[in-house]
């Protein structure tokens, strides 16, 4: 798996992360599934992560071995700090390595995005208890959301309205009457 691949299937795995509240039967039957595919690619990307590992090892072993080979032909004594030196400055060395960072980077990424299904999980069912303690059905009563709070204010303010002009009409008509008899 590539990087542009890791990135296509993290921003999927991102974006799918929501919850919708009223889909929690789709959530339910997703979430095993998603989860098995991000555990999946983490086990791979552990693997290349720990080969680059291991390969950044090999990789020095034969620097240090042809470095000393080829001082060793020229008669020149140098100290190992010296040799390991060389290797560590070696375009070889700094390839294995960059190799290694980039795929430890990628398992990285990828348990980060385990992890945040693994708190998914836990708010499914925290959200699933909810739903079945009827939460959701009394939220516009109880003004648990914004967007229910909003309704019931704006619902509230019109009742209001409606009651005073009520009061007004009957207020006018009082006064009305009170008038008319007057003029008797």
């Amino acid at each position: 798996m590539g990087p542009d691949d890791l990135d296509k299937l993290i921003a999927e795995f991102k974006d799918l992360l929501l919850i919708d509240k009223n889909s929690l039967d789709e959530h339910l039957q997703e979430q095993a599934e998603i989860f098995f595919r991000i555990a999946d690619a983490l086990v791979l990307a552990q693997s290349e992560r720990d080969m680059f590992k291991e390969n950044i090892s090999t990789t020095d072993a034969e620097l240090n071995i042809e470095f000393r080979k080829d001082l060793e032909e020229r008669e020149i004594k140098v100290t190992d700090s010296k040799i390991n030196a060389m290797v560590q400055k070696a375009d070889e060395h700094l390839v294995a390595f960059n190799r290694y960072i980039d795929a430890r980077e990628k398992a990285d990424k990828l348990a980060a995005m385990k992890e945040s299904w693994m708190q998914r999980s836990y708010m499914l069912r925290e959200l699933v208890g909810l739903f079945i303690a009827g939460y959701f059905s009394d939220a516009a009563m109880k003004g648990g959301s914004p967007d229910a709070r909003d309704m019931k204010a704006k619902a509230d303010r019109k009742a209001i309205a409606e009651k005073r002009a009520r009061a007004d009409a009957a207020k006018k008509e009082r006064v009305g009457a009170g008038r008319s008899r007057r003029k008797e």
